[in-house]
Order: structure tokens, then sequence, then C-alpha cells
């Protein structure tokens, strides 16, 4: 069975490639620990994202 990493790893990027900081996989399991955390909107999960720990980020 595949791990989520890697199964968000393989989501498809539709962002041009000069507005990319991040890899997709990653943005999506943050935003995704966010909203199982009880984030509901954008502001809540940007919150969440800054306010993590490194080790979250990871």
């Amino acid at each position: 069975m595949a791990a989520l990493a890697e199964v968000l790893a393989a989501v498809p990027d539709p962002r041009r490639v000069c507005g990319r900081r991040y890899r997709i996989g990653t943005l999506l399991a943050l935003c995704l620990v966010a909203v199982l955390g009880g984030a509901r909107s954008l502001a809540r999960i940007s919150r969440y994202a800054t306010n993590a720990g490194d080790e979250v980020r990871a």
C-alpha cells in the first residue's frame, strides 16, 4: 500500500514552474493536517502552517 506522502507527491502540479516555492505534495499534506486539526478557511490553514514546528513542516 502506498504511503500518503507518495500519493500526494504524485498529484500533478498545475502551477507554472516560476511560481513554485514548495512541492505540491508537501503543501497538500500540510493543508490536510491543518484541516484535520480543525482549520476551516485558508486563513486558518495559513496560520497553522506558519505556527507549525519544523518537524511538521519537514
